[in-house]
């Protein structure tokens, strides 16, 4: 994730990582992350991502939950993949075919 975003690995810890988050994402979604992990994030999320010296792109995450045997949280982990380009290819081929149905 430090290659796309530009944060190393110490600066993505903690609360670090929201300086990676789309500004218009609300400080409610956020807190709401911060505040129920185990309830609510677990899953795949589309996000909105500023990466390192590039526009900011819409991000496939999918993050999991690693707990211990007793069951508290202790860390979390996931994948991540830039869809921009495929999502703008979708929403073209969408017009496209309206038009072709008009």
């Amino acid at each position: 994730m430090g290659e796309y975003t530009g944060l190393s690995t110490e600066e993505s810890h903690g609360p670090g990582w929201k300086a990676a988050v789309h500004p218009m994402i609300s400080a409610d979604c956020l807190q709401q992350w911060e505040t129920q992990p185990e309830v609510n994030h677990a899953g795949e999320y589309e996000v909105r991502l500023r990466p390192f010296r590039r526009r900011v792109s819409l991000v496939f995450y999918s993050p999991r939950a690693v707990h211990d045997r007793a069951g508290a949280l202790l860390r979390w982990y996931g994948t991540a993949a830039d869809i921009e380009d495929r999502k703008r290819a979708e929403e073209l081929a969408a017009g496209e075919k309206r038009l072709l149905e008009w």
